[in-house]
């Protein structure tokens, strides 16, 4: 199907929620094709927004069947949408991947203030995103073949995302308002 686009994408421990915007034409099909798409989750459920994108909700992920294939064999593991920030990791292997995601980041670095984007990578130094490391905007960066370096940048990570959902949580709303 053509003409579809991820809105936004909210996943937290127990589902997953993705907007799709896609032409009035196409919305029915789309629909039907989401509906019988259950080897993707336990449980799969279609709605619409109010601003009438179709929206999916995934519960029980089957982390092998998202894309076809194995999470360690996609060139783009995860995008993440979280209250208006993006989070998105590329396998390293996957050269343009990794290019297409340095292009990401340029673009919003050259496009936000530092104080507006804060930047945590974990690429090789070599490597299109590791090039990047020099941005003001860079919070922390770390090369993804060292554990010792990588794992507090990802723990810090996990942590904040997990404050997100439990502030959303209490106030009642799928995600946090908090743009920091």
């Amino acid at each position: 199907m053509t003409d579809v686009q991820v809105v936004t994408v909210d996943a937290g421990r127990t589902h997953s929620d993705v907007a799709l915007a896609t032409p009035l034409a196409n919305r029915s099909r789309l629909e039907t094709t989401l509906r019988a798409a259950t080897d993707l989750a336990g449980r799969v459920t279609v709605t619409r927004s109010r601003e009438q994108d179709v929206v999916v909700r995934l519960e029980g992920v089957r982390r092998e069947a998202i894309g076809g294939l194995a999470a360690d064999a996609s060139p783009v593991l995860l995008c993440l949408g979280l209250s208006g920030h993006v989070l998105v990791a590329g396998h390293p292997e996957t050269v343009d991947a990794q290019e297409h995601l340095a292009a990401l980041v340029a673009t919003l670095a050259g496009q936000c203030a530092p104080t507006d984007l804060r930047l945590y990578t974990l690429s090789t130094p070599e490597g299109p995103l590791g090039l990047l490391a020099r941005l003001p905007h860079q919070r922390a960066t770390a090369d993804p073949r060292s554990s010792a370096a990588s794992r507090p940048i990802l723990a810090s990570l996990r942590v904040e995302i997990e404050r997100r959902q439990q502030a959303g949580l209490a106030s009642g709303t799928s995600g946090s308002g908090d743009r920091s």
